[in-house]
């Protein structure tokens, strides 16, 4: 579940439009405001996405809050204001 911060819509991450480029981006059902980007980490040597936590071989930015299993993930702050 992803708590939109445009919106205040709880939304189940699999009801979210995605759209797909360089990195996954599921966005709010009701506003469209990203919610969570996903993509493959960049090759060793090179910079890291700011902004972000590393996931195995990925990255996640998440703009709102997650809950999986009683689990929070909370948002990163100015993760929409970071340079990617």
């Amino acid at each position: 579940m992803a708590s939109c911060k445009s919106c205040y819509t709880v939304i189940p991450l699999d009801k979210c439009a995605i759209s797909q480029s360089i990195e996954t981006v599921y966005r709010c059902g009701n506003c469209s405001a990203a919610l969570v980007e996903i993509g493959k980490l960049p090759p060793l040597g090179t910079s890291p996405p700011r902004g972000g936590r590393r996931l195995g071989d990925f990255f996640i930015r998440n703009h709102a809050e997650l809950r999986y299993r009683g689990v929070l993930v909370p948002n990163i702050p100015d993760a929409l204001n970071q340079k990617r």
